[in-house]
């Protein structure tokens, strides 16, 4: 048994999806899952808090401060500091719906299935599938 994962676009059920041309042929379909992002999702228990974007650099300092001219000596001329990521950032409590939607594969021709549910760019499918010319024999 085969399995491929693979993103076939958007396509509008019962129209066929090409499997990718290094698959080998099918024989007959077993199983078929599509793994679509969630439009949103939040993590779940993250607390408010901050995040500054600064950095500050010391004064130089010994030897080399005598060859430096005084304007770039001080710390002062050296800090940047973000005060748009400053304040206090709320982070959602709650997580998106399962990625995980169930479809039921059809085999169309060797090299095409189609499916009961649409696909939406983005998504991933994962076909499981005998091989043409492969055999399964029972014990």
């Amino acid at each position: 048994m085969k399995s491929r994962t693979f993103v076939p676009g958007a396509i509008a059920t019962p129209a066929a999806i090409t499997i990718p041309a290094d698959a080998p042929d099918i024989e007959a379909v077993v199983t078929a899952q599509i793994i679509r992002m969630p439009g949103s999702f939040t993590i779940p228990s993250h607390a408010v808090h901050q995040h500054p974007n600064t950095f500050a650099s010391a004064a130089l300092v010994g030897g080399d401060l005598a060859a430096v001219q005084a304007d770039h000596a001080t710390a002062a001329r050296h800090t940047i500091t973000n005060a748009d990521n400053a304040a206090a950032q709320a982070h959602g409590a709650s997580v998106g719906a399962s990625p995980v939607v169930a479809a039921v594969p059809t085999r169309l021709t060797t090299r095409t299935i189609s499916l009961n549910v649409n696909t939406v760019l983005g998504d991933l499918l994962t076909l499981s599938y005998l091989e043409r010319g492969e055999r399964i024999l029972a014990s």
